[in-house]
């Protein structure tokens, strides 16, 4: 109850001193979701080893939460932050679907097991300021600082030889720091951690119709976590059991250091450049490219306005998926899939916001 009482009393604070100011203000929400898996579908997050795999290399999501008040040209909010940045080997992928379900390996075949991993759960504050450069040129710069409580940061390497369908030999080596341990089942206290990340987004408008947004998120940003647990061992297949069908348990032997170590995460900037051409008649032409860490995506779009709200189609290169936006006055929501199956997404997007002006 006591953070819910102090994010309670703090939101008050913050409803109240908007109405000290002269200057415009508002209340707003803004939630940011996306998320891109080539692998694995978005219902492992529920189903684990039991949903279905493909061939892939990484997967990259993030969800930001951001609630606050705007007075002016700035503003301050609590936000929370969730950020998961994956690279694997198709092999380490078919690897685990198949030991995890019992299900038969290639006889004599070598799967390549490598793995890195970036991932974050975080709650913060945020302040930020707009600056006028020209009538038509501003930019705005914000910082956060984080409060972060959730951390796997590190990466695996080696190799399984598979003998016949059921049996296999296996060795790795794993250097990471975690707030569970999903290789070893080490039981741990998950570590506290602190950090800041900046922001900057620059708009300008050089034609009446064109509006052009380019903004990096995490320009500059970290989380050092004092007291993380860390795992820097060599593992391998050297004692064996089996089920009552032959087949070998996942069950790695391991040999190195268990401890706890400072560890400072480096947060990855994000890059975004994004496009609205507006003609007399109410047509739109929408672009953007962004970044996550390891895709590039393009965002082309077209769409209607009609009074204060415009509607929006657009495709996503990249993520195999098409997204649907609609904006009005005072909120914004935007919709995204490659799939209309849960079980067969593999990306994914869920957008939206509202404010609410406090001056009549």
């Amino acid at each position: 109850m006591r953070p819910l009482f102090v994010y309670l009393f703090s939101f008050f604070c913050m409803f109240a001193n908007a109405f000290a100011f002269a200057s415009p203000a508002s209340l707003y929400l803004e939630q940011q979701g996306f998320a891109n898996s080539e692998a694995v579908p978005l219902s492992f997050i529920s189903k684990k080893w039991q949903s279905d795999h493909q061939t892939g290399e990484f997967s990259e999501g993030l969800l930001e939460i951001e609630n606050g008040v705007r007075i002016g040209d700035a503003g301050y909010a609590f936000l929370y932050r969730y950020d998961i940045q994956a690279k694997y080997h198709p092999d380490t992928i078919d690897f685990f679907f198949n030991v995890k379900n019992r299900l038969p390996l290639e006889d004599g075949r070598t799967y390549t097991l490598a793995m890195e991993i970036n991932q974050f759960r975080a709650f913060g504050v945020r302040g930020f300021r707009r600056m006028h450069v020209k009538k038509n040129l501003s930019f705005d710069i914000g910082v956060s600082l984080l409060r972060a409580h959730f951390v796997t940061l590190g990466s695996m390497r080696g190799e399984v030889s598979s003998l016949t369908a059921p049996d296999y030999d296996f060795n790795f080596d794993v250097d990471y720091s975690y707030s569970e341990d999903y290789l070893f089942d080490r039981p741990v206290q998950g570590p506290t951690g602190w950090g800041v990340a900046t922001d900057v987004t620059v708009r300008w408008k050089p034609l009446s119709q064109l509006d052009i947004e380019f903004a990096v998120q995490d320009a500059l940003g970290f989380i050092v976590w004092p007291e993380a647990p860390h795992t820097q061992a060599s593992a391998d297949s050297s004692v064996k059991r089996y089920d009552e069908n032959g087949y070998q348990y996942y069950q790695p032997v391991m040999s190195g250091k268990e401890s706890h170590q400072r560890v400072t995460q480096q947060l990855r900037p994000r890059i975004r450049l994004s496009s609205t051409y507006a003609s007399r008649m109410g047509f739109l032409a929408t672009g953007q490219i962004f970044t996550i860490r390891y895709q590039t995506y393009l965002d082309t779009g077209i769409g209607y306005k009609i009074g204060n709200t415009q509607l929006v189609l657009s495709r996503i290169w990249g993520a195999g998926a098409y997204q649907l936006s609609v904006r009005g006055k005072y909120w914004h929501l935007a919709i995204a899939a490659d799939h209309s199956e849960l079980d067969k997404t593999h990306s994914a997007v869920a957008n939206l916001g509202f404010s609410i002006p406090l001056h009549w």
